[in-house]
């Protein structure tokens, strides 16, 4: 079952189309991680937390922020001592 709605849309919406077919666990993470590039995170995060580390091998700030980001989304656990799952 295909619906697809011919609305007028702008530019900044994404268009949502359903079907029968099965999807992964991981299947929304295309669409979020296009949400993140539209929004400037990595952009925001290097404003807000500068990395002062001078190795060219150092995983970016910004990069260890949004795979973070990410995964709490998806279902880790924070890695807080207070947080209530891992108590």
């Amino acid at each position: 079952m295909q619906t697809k709605h011919n609305r007028t849309r702008a530019s900044s919406q994404v268009e949502i189309e359903f079907t029968d077919k099965p999807v992964t666990p991981y299947g929304g993470m295309a669409v979020l991680m296009e949400y993140f590039n539209k929004v400037s995170l990595k952009n925001l995060l290097e404003e807000a937390l500068p990395d002062e580390r001078t190795s060219p091998n150092a995983t970016r700030v910004a990069d260890i922020g949004v795979s973070f980001l990410a995964s709490v989304l998806c279902g880790a656990s924070p890695v807080c001592p207070y947080h209530p799952d891992t108590q």
